[in-house]
């Protein structure tokens, strides 16, 4: 047990910086409707850093290496910490995330999207107001949230417990408003909320604990800010979103908190034919 306790301070550190996105949270796309028959692709990219689950995965890199070095056992309670924890990071993993989104005017001030990446699938409806050059939007994404994409790597190093089975749903609505500058710039912002119900399952039979699952919801809200520069129908992308999170996990009796502010950097390229 000590060999894999030692092994997962690097595996540990390298997902913190390449993990698989645990949400896609970027819009990355002007508050324009598109017109009827209007067409636009996005080639989006999106790092996600949970300030909280960073937090938690320095702590329970930090359990696990003082048990190797003291050449010691997990006792119930480091064990417990680390189930709750391996769940928490399960639902709220910081990594890099990248999708491709086609957007289709359907007209009426009316548009649908299909976005599609590693962590999101999801179908979005948007409804516009034009005044321009400046313009405004609401809209609603659903779709499936695959998640732990990165476990997949620690558990190759780290076999005491791991991310078994896990469902996800993102419930996603905005509003938005923006400017559009000739053909050369864009700029927008707005507010979100994403309603994220989940469940989750952790295979502990190392620990000799079998498995465990929860099921419950996690609820986000925040804001965003963005523009792009271009011309004509290509364009640079740039966005901010900065979300506040609340929710919990519950496992073998233990509750672990994953309430706390999600920072999300995005930038990509937004193609309108």
């Amino acid at each position: 047990m000590r060999a894999h306790l030692t092994a997962v301070r690097p595996a540990l550190a390298l997902t913190t910086i390449c993990g698989g996105c645990a949400m896609n949270m970027a819009e990355l796309r002007s508050a324009r409707v598109l017109r009827g028959g209007e067409m636009q692709v996005v080639r989006g990219n999106t790092v996600v850093v949970p300030l909280q689950a960073v937090g938690q995965l320095i702590d329970e890199t930090e359990t696990l290496i003082t048990s190797a070095d003291d050449g010691a056992a997990l006792s119930a309670e480091e064990g417990s910490t680390l189930v709750s924890g391996t769940a928490a990071l399960g639902l709220m993993s910081p990594g890099y995330g990248t999708y491709l989104e086609y957007a289709f005017g359907l007209g009426h001030r009316w548009d649908s999207s299909l976005r599609i990446g590693n962590g999101i699938q999801a179908v979005g409806l948007r409804r516009g107001w034009d005044h321009h050059p400046w313009y405004a939007a609401a809209g609603l994404r659903v779709g499936r949230n695959t998640g732990s994409a990165w476990f997949g790597t620690v558990d190759n190093v780290n076999r005491i417990v791991r991310v078994s089975d896990m469902r996800r749903f993102d419930i996603d609505g905005v509003l938005q408003a923006g400017v559009e500058l000739g053909e050369w710039g864009r700029a927008w912002g707005g507010a979100k909320g994403i309603y994220s119900p989940y469940r989750i399952e952790i295979d502990a039979d190392a620990l000799g604990w079998g498995t465990a699952s929860d099921q419950q919801r996690m609820r986000f809200w925040g804001g965003f800010i963005g523009g792009s520069v271009g011309f004509r129908w290509l364009h640079v992308a740039a966005e901010l979103t900065v979300m506040r999170a609340l929710g919990e996990v519950s496992l073998f009796g233990e509750t672990h908190d994953l309430s706390g502010v999600v920072i999300a950097p995005s930038w990509g390229l937004q193609a309108t034919y």
